[in-house]
């Protein structure tokens, strides 16, 4: 299999009343179970959310949704368009993410991915993202999720569980 050229973007704020649909269009056929339209309403009039669209020839190919905490990034979400894929635009999003954590002063940018979602895995794992926690039934469907974190270099990390340990939560929450 030959590797697809990259593809230049241009990474701009994601500017909800202008790009909305076409980051619903995006996610609806990323995703197996996509966001409802009131979901992305909701994470997108979060105060601390941070949103990028990646655009090439003036058309959205992909996008990252975000929110920042005292501490933390939380990637909410990203999607890129099927005809962007493996040519560097999500690793191009996911180095915006890294230094918009790293300017926000965050300790580490984290995020769930559906256990069944190896490319995703495989492909956060290959940005240096650790999977550090187990969260069971997490998705609707009764499937589980794994929490993968990256750590901002450099940033003073607030205690925790060691993170070389996978820990399975179970429904109420609680380590098996």
């Amino acid at each position: 299999m030959s590797a697809k050229k990259s593809l230049a973007v241009i990474l701009r704020p994601l500017d909800a009343s202008t790009d909305f649909y076409r980051i619903l269009c995006i996610g609806q056929t990323a995703f197996d179970f996509p966001f409802t339209e009131d979901e992305y309403q909701s994470q997108l009039r979060a105060w601390r959310c941070q949103a990028v669209v990646a655009e090439h020839d003036g058309k959205i190919v992909a996008w990252l949704i975000g929110e920042r905490d005292r501490d933390s990034f939380d990637l909410w979400s990203m999607a890129v368009e099927p005809s962007a894929l493996r040519a560097g635009v999500g690793r191009q999003l996911v180095d915006w993410c890294k230094q918009a954590a790293a300017e926000a002063g965050c300790s580490n940018i984290t995020l769930k991915v559906r256990e069944r979602n190896l490319s995703a895995q495989l492909f956060f794992a290959a940005c240096d993202f650790k999977a550090v926690k187990v969260l069971t039934n997490f998705y609707p469907q009764k499937e589980d999720a794994f929490v993968m974190e990256w750590a901002v270099p450099g940033v003073e990390r607030q205690p925790s569980r060691s993170a070389t340990q996978i820990y399975r939560y179970d429904d109420d929450g609680f380590i098996d």
